[in-house]
């Protein structure tokens, strides 16, 4: 169900980007049926007696192209928006999608990563399970040649493989959006 509906709204993006001959060509850039790839993690936040203490997970953006969220019913997830942090209410039966870097240096900076983060309750334990969609490891991802021509603008970013961003979050940690953001062509 999450693969057909990653494959769904990349599709989608595609045809907004307005600018690809088929609506498979975002799928195709990260490596098609085959080669996608994905996990998933299952996080439990405890209750925690001082949540004001405490974070449930550090501000990041998600490595990969897009991140596909099923919430329990209670509060926790967090959205940067210009500075400020705003809860993200769980609707029952509801699925949240999260757009990952991968998908921002894709659209050259069209759609953006989410700058999220969790907290914790002081009454209600949490869960949460998310499903994380991943280019190719060895494939280089980079703007796409046809939106910047179309946009008559420059790459905003350096092309890279997967595998080699992952290595760069593994090896410094959880920073933000300061990640995507060492990718950003100096001369923009």
């Amino acid at each position: 169900m999450v693969v057909g509906l990653s494959k769904a709204l990349l599709s989608m993006f595609s045809e907004d980007l307005g600018v690809l001959a088929k609506k498979e060509a975002l799928l195709e850039s990260i490596g098609g049926d085959e080669n996608v790839g994905g996990g998933y993690r299952m996080n439990f936040y405890p209750k925690c007696p001082e949540p004001e203490l405490a974070l449930g997970l550090s501000p990041h953006t998600d490595p990969g192209v897009m991140t596909v969220l099923l919430q329990d019913q209670v509060s926790g997830l967090q959205l940067n928006k210009d500075g400020v942090w705003i809860s993200v209410p769980p609707l029952q039966d509801a699925l949240t999608v999260l757009i990952a870097d991968q998908l921002e240096i894709l659209s050259n900076g069209i759609y953006k990563s989410v700058n999220h983060r969790t907290i914790v309750n002081s009454e209600k334990e949490r869960m949460s399970i998310a499903i994380f969609i991943y280019p190719e490891a060895n494939k280089m991802i980079g703007p796409f040649e046809e939106v910047v021509k179309k946009r008559e603008c420059s790459p905003l970013y350096t092309e890279m493989t997967f595998n080699e961003y992952r290595k760069i979050i593994r090896t410094s940690g959880l920073k933000g959006k300061a990640i995507l953001k060492s990718r950003f062509i100096k001369n923009t």
